[in-house]
């Protein structure tokens, strides 16, 4: 996906035809053209906010130059803030994440060649679909204006919602998919409480990395022993090498690794990223733990633990005692 101008003569048509009936285009714009649209109103639409608000149209397209969104951005130099409206998807591309890279696209521009600090954007309570886009691109909702707007029996409060500049810096680099590694075999992936060494690893959240082989270490099926409520088990993970100081690790277990699409995600660190909604995988990988064997190092009290368990001294009790 790109972004460049908008040009009337050649973006115009694509626009009145996304704009399918009247309440789609109340939603998009309220009072501020009539409908239909149409190209005279619009281009004394854009000529205003230029004059007034010094805002500007871009038309976001497919990389064969295919136009399937448009938005205007504007600068309020008073406050170092930037502002996001008129914003519409071509519906058929609707519910495949290309209104999120749409506005990933916008605020990458509006923080890095616009140098704001925040952008805004406001949006009608109803239209949730378009909430939910700008709340996965990192929009936090930061007031709402009760009946703000009539269409015929409705009422429709406006959402006012607001990014700042370091929310939105993961979105310069984000990849499509991210893993996340579990012992366990899920249909869904939901949030869960973590125990790591700071308050950011022990959020209620699903845990992700950018890379398959980064989360492994937590696919590989560790267990507490004993297998009890009173059972403990260590692990730490350094440069792709898992220590296991204490549990057990059966060789011929499995461990599941799940493709999550970025889209509601969060990057808190280095290399973790969280969410804190539950999301279907694209994918469920199977891994088997002798595959990955070679990664994985025991103290002296994990290996007698594994022999013990799955080893030549299976079944003896003084293993641990030796």
């Amino acid at each position: 996906m790109r972004l460049r101008p908008y040009f009337g003569r050649c973006d115009y048509e694509h626009i009145s035809k996304w704009i399918k009936d009247e309440r789609t285009h109340r939603l998009w714009c309220g009072d501020l053209l009539p409908y239909p649209v149409s190209q005279e109103s619009m281009e004394g639409l854009l000529e205003r906010d230029a004059r007034e608000w010094d805002g500007h149209g871009f038309i976001a397209t497919e990389d064969d130059g295919t136009p399937i969104g448009f938005f205007c951005y504007s600068v309020n130099a008073a406050d170092n803030s930037g502002f996001l409206k008129f914003v519409v998807l071509d519906p058929d591309l609707r519910g495949k994440g290309n209104g999120t890279r749409m506005i990933g696209l916008a605020l990458k521009y509006a923080f890095a060649v616009t140098g704001v600090d925040s952008v805004g954007i406001n949006v009608f309570d109803v239209n949730q679909g378009a909430r939910r886009c700008y709340e996965k691109a990192g929009f936090v909702l930061r007031g709402v204006t009760e009946a703000a707007y009539r269409y015929g029996d409705e009422e429709w409060g406006r959402c006012h919602m607001a990014v700042q500049k370091a929310q939105a810096a993961d979105l310069n680099g984000r990849p499509e998919y991210l893993y996340h590694g579990s012992q366990y075999r899920f249909d869904v992936v939901v949030p869960h409480a973590a125990s790591g060494e700071c308050e950011r690893e022990s959020q209620r959240a699903i845990y992700a990395a950018e890379t398959l082989e980064e989360v492994i270490p937590f696919a590989l099926p560790i267990r507490w022993y004993p297998d009890s409520p009173e059972g403990r088990r260590e692990f730490t993970c350094s440069d792709g090498v898992t220590q296991l100081q204490y549990g057990s690790l059966d060789p011929d277990g499995v461990g599941y690794v799940y493709k999550l699409r970025s889209d509601g995600f969060e990057k808190i660190d280095g290399w973790q990223w969280i969410s804190r909604q539950e999301t279907v995988p694209e994918e469920v990988i199977e891994i088997r733990v002798r595959d990955y064997l070679d990664r994985v190092t025991f103290s002296e009290e994990a290996r007698k633990i594994s022999e013990l368990l799955y080893g030549d001294g299976k079944g003896r009790s003084d293993v641990l005692e030796r």
